[in-house]
Order: structure tokens, then sequence, then C-alpha cells
């Protein structure tokens, strides 16, 4: 699944979406349609083309992009009645990938943050 959170300043959750993610939404595709392939994003090093020119780097195409634009679009609408632009941090999966991205967009600050759940666990278990 993916996730996008709000926290407050002080750190409160203040609420989120969950939605899911690219190897759900693949199943999917696979499991609910009579002739689309299982497809794995997990091979990838690079963001594929936005355009597929066959039916797997099609579906490549629609997952990853369909996700980093839910994420996109996830952040523009919490943040909307924020008194600054967030700060957004980005862990799991395609995550570096994602995270410059969205940096790129330069309306908040993004970080790749690889190990947040760890850094979570030993802030709680300290």
């Amino acid at each position: 699944a993916i996730t996008v959170d709000l926290l407050d300043a002080s750190g409160a959750f203040c609420g989120g979406a969950i939605l899911p993610g690219i190897a759900m939404s693949a199943r999917a595709l696979e499991e609910h349609t009579d002739a689309l392939p299982q497809v794995a994003l997990d091979h990838l090093e690079h963001p594929p083309e936005p355009i597929g020119m066959s039916t797997v780097p099609a579906i490549e195409a629609g997952l990853y992009w369909g996700a980093v634009g839910a994420i996109r679009e996830l952040i523009s609408q919490m943040s909307k009645d924020l008194p600054a632009p967030p700060d957004v941090f980005l862990t799991g999966g395609a995550s570096s990938h994602v995270a410059e991205l969205l940096e790129a967009s330069r309306a908040y600050s993004v970080r790749h943050l690889p190990h947040l759940v760890l850094s979570g666990i030993a802030l709680v278990d300290s």
C-alpha cells in the first residue's frame, strides 16, 4: 500500500490517505482483466517512459506514473490549507526515484529517508 499522511508541526498525526501500492495494482490488472499480464516493477532502475509502445511498458507507465500522480495530488490537497509549504518525507520501494520527481516541482521540500521506520523504532527503543 501507499500511505500519505499529514502531521502537524509538533509531529501529531492529522490524518491521511491509503491507496493500493504498485504491486497490488499490477495484480488487480492481471486478475481482473482477460488478457493483461502480471507486471512487476521491482526490476526498474529508473522510472519507465510515460508512454509504453507495447502492453508491458504501457502497464509499467500506468502503474508507476499513476502512483506518482496520486502521491503528488494527495500532497497538494492535504497542504492547500497549510500556512507554509509542507516538508515531504519518503520511504520504501521506489521512494528515491519518486523523491527526485516530487522535488522537481519545487512546491515543497522533499527528503528521501530509506530507513525511516528503523530510525523510529530505534528512537522508541532507546
